[in-house]
């Protein structure tokens, strides 16, 4: 979020970053897509490889996913297919750790198969519900939407991953929905929050 002379960058964990003017003009202009100095530059590539930012033809999917995020994804892949949707919200926090959230969705999206209709929506939500209250480091909001729409579509539901935000306190949530559904998440809880972006 830029504003004036200075901007707010609000990253993943909701942890929100001060710009300087130079820093906030440098995404302007990478936003603009126009060109960018030596500097400008290595700090833009830098929110890039932190997955702070996503270029287009990451967003696209177009590119694949380290070996090490496409093998946290399969191991999540094998722990939903033994249903115990604890393991895989540790393993969505693992994954978060070790390659960041844009390697991690393009990972767990790209690996996604949808199974035979099983779960309804309301059963997923409560498997995720009930992982993620029984887990001991306590879990995340990306996290918990995370392995929500990883079980949604396995069990062949729409499903996506919205990201908002609020204003006072500032803060960042992530969250599933399929239609007009929340999964795995209060509706009040993010009733607060404007969504910014949609990841499907």
């Amino acid at each position: 979020m830029l504003d004036g002379a200075q901007g707010f960058l609000i990253d993943m964990r909701g942890d929100t970053h001060a710009l300087d003017g130079r820093a906030a003009d440098a995404l302007r202009r990478a936003f603009a897509g126009d060109t960018l100095s030596g500097g400008d530059q290595a700090f833009v590539l830098g929110l890039i490889s932190d997955g702070v930012l996503e270029t287009e033809t990451q967003r696209r999917g177009d590119v694949r996913p380290s070996r090490r995020a496409a093998l946290l994804a399969s191991l999540t892949r094998g722990a939903l297919v033994l249903n115990q949707t604890g393991h895989a919200v540790r393993l969505a926090r693992l994954s978060f750790a070790a390659v960041g959230w844009a390697e991690t969705l393009q990972a767990w999206r790209h690996g996604i198969r949808s199974s035979v209709h099983g779960r309804t929506l309301a059963e997923i939500g409560a498997a995720v519900a009930r992982a993620t209250a029984n887990d001991p480091t306590g879990a995340d909001c990306k996290e918990r939407a995370l392995t929500a729409f990883t079980l949604a579509r396995r069990n062949c539901h729409p499903a996506f991953i919205i990201v908002g935000a609020a204003l006072h306190p500032l803060a960042v949530h992530a969250w599933c929905e399929s239609g007009d559904q929340v999964i795995g998440d209060s509706a009040g809880r993010i009733a607060a929050y404007t969504p910014l972006l949609r990841y499907a």
